[in-house]
């Protein structure tokens, strides 16, 4: 392990000793400044690729781009929020059996990749309804390997971060990849002088691909050690026996209407996209500027 690291590390975090773990293994702790920064690049390309794979943007630009069916762009965004979510709480308690999770990541992380590669090809070869069902397909496979991914990312963080570390890893994470989205943004409005065809759009969502097969190379470079494996237990068993806490937490029933209603943020997107294209025209300028405002909103929020 590198003394510049453990520097760095002290740095970002304005913290005179870098081994100072109160949550994590002590095993663990002396690994602490390279891993956080493992896992800093790693989740940096991978949110470049979701930002450049996008189906609230991007998907959306490309199926309408193909003339796949707008009934098929309606069901992507709840495909990829929904196709990732709840498969977790069944897989959850199995990942949990594993003493090391991180290859779990990156296994999910290579299915994500080799998706994301089939849409770029879908969208380079087809057209029309079978290029909508097509990318429907991969996308449902892309959301269930991002479940993977979700589940044994929290555990390795969890074993890997102290807990006063995560949340500034996370908004450095968010700034950096913000940043390499504005940059992606704007190399796509250059290029929009060009004319991009097609193939330029399937081009993109190849790169985009390849951003989680670096971030799985990165990722499997993570120390992570053996950590407990009896504490998992059926998720959705579980889910089933917490719903009482609807009834009795006002506090947490409130939470839970309000995050529901800002669903519609999300379902609604798309058709912003086929709005744009529809009055303004499908140069690329305009995707780019969808992007860019992706990225800012990103750092913004970070």
């Amino acid at each position: 392990m590198s003394r510049f690291s453990e520097k760095l590390y002290d740095y970002l975090n304005n913290e005179e000793d870098a081994r100072i773990c109160k949550d994590i293994d002590e095993s663990a702790c002396q690994y602490t400044p390279i891993n956080y920064f493992y896992l800093l690049v790693s989740n940096t390309f991978t949110k470049l690729g979701d930002t450049l794979s996008n189906p609230k943007t991007v998907l959306t630009w490309v199926m309408n781009y193909v003339n796949a069916p707008v009934y098929l762009i309606s069901f992507i965004v709840p495909i990829r929020e929904s196709g990732s979510m709840l498969p977790q709480i069944i897989i959850a308690s199995y990942i949990r059996t594993k003493e090391k999770r991180k290859w779990v990541y990156v296994f999910g992380s290579v299915l994500q990749a080799l998706s994301i590669a089939a849409i770029g090809t879908v969208t380079l070869f087809t057209e029309g309804s079978l290029a909508g069902w097509l990318i429907i397909l991969f996308l449902i496979t892309f959301s269930l390997s991002r479940g993977l991914c979700s589940v044994a990312s929290k555990d390795v963080l969890g074993k890997t971060i102290p807990k006063t570390r995560r949340g500034k890893l996370k908004g450095y994470t968010v700034s950096v990849s913000g940043v390499l989205v504005l940059l992606a943004g704007l190399f796509m409005m250059y290029q929009s002088n060009n004319n991009p065809d097609v193939t330029f759009y399937s081009y993109t969502i190849y790169f985009a691909s390849a951003m989680w097969l670096i971030s799985a190379l990165i990722y499997a470079k993570i120390h992570e050690f053996p950590g407990e494996t009896s504490g998992g237990q059926n998720g959705w068993k579980e889910a089933m026996n917490r719903m009482s806490i609807l009834k009795t937490d006002p506090v947490f029933r409130r939470f839970i209407i309000a995050r529901s209603l800002l669903l519609c943020s999300a379902l609604t997107a798309p058709f912003y996209v086929l709005m744009a294209q529809q009055n303004i025209g499908k140069e690329a300028y305009l995707l780019g500027l969808f992007i860019i405002a992706n990225g800012i909103a990103s750092i913004i929020s970070a």
